[in-house]
């Protein structure tokens, strides 16, 4: 049986990060906000993600203050991907973003830094975090839902061993009102999720 309940259940420490040699991830810090400011102030992660318009480097130290809260009390966990080889280049953003204790399942979501795409980052952050999750949370079910249209989140979810289970309309209120997104699954027993699991203990 999963963790009952959020309240009694604490996110362990990333120690080491969890990684594949060619990232890792690890919790945000103060000294990443230049890095985080500069990246979601990029036209794309504006358009296909809930970060906020203008975005200031204020936002990023609200964010930095709001993951390290939500780890403590176990409702997610919002983590900077970096290179394996240097870890205070920030390449993208990956978590958690819910975690349904009672139902063992959380939603995952990520975005990558305009200077670190077309490299697969995303697709080894999502492999990364997904097996660590399932080994060291006992979570049962992790879900993508990019938004319908989000062509090159969608191929994320499809390489990192996601099933496409269909589309969910007029699901999620974004920026610009609801929008349809589409329902992507890794379940603990499936076979991408073993393969994610032994490649990253490897």
């Amino acid at each position: 049986m999963g963790p009952a309940s959020s309240s009694a259940t604490r996110i362990p420490s990333l120690d080491p990060w969890p990684g594949d040699g060619v990232v890792a991830l690890r919790p945000w810090r103060i000294a990443d906000v230049a890095a985080m400011t500069a990246a979601c102030r990029d036209p794309e992660i504006q358009r296909w993600t809930m970060v906020p318009d203008g975005y200031s480097e204020d936002h990023a130290r609200a964010f930095v203050a709001h993951a390290e809260a939500a780890h403590d009390a176990a409702a997610s966990l919002e983590l900077a991907v970096v290179d394996a080889a240097n870890g205070e280049e920030v390449l993208g953003a990956v978590g958690l973003v819910t975690i349904d204790w009672d139902h063992e399942r959380a939603d995952v979501g990520y975005w990558t830094a305009p200077q670190a795409r077309r490299r697969g980052v995303a697709v080894r952050a999502v492999r990364v975090l997904s097996a660590w999750a399932f080994a060291e949370l006992g979570l049962v079910r992790l879900e993508l839902t990019p938004y319908a249209g989000n062509g090159p989140s969608e191929r994320v979810a499809e390489r990192a061993g996601y099933t496409r289970e269909g589309v969910l309309r007029s699901y999620f209120r974004s920026k610009t009102g609801l929008v349809d997104v589409v329902m992507f699954s890794l379940l603990r027993d499936d076979p991408a999720a073993r393969s994610a699991t032994r490649s990253s203990a490897s």
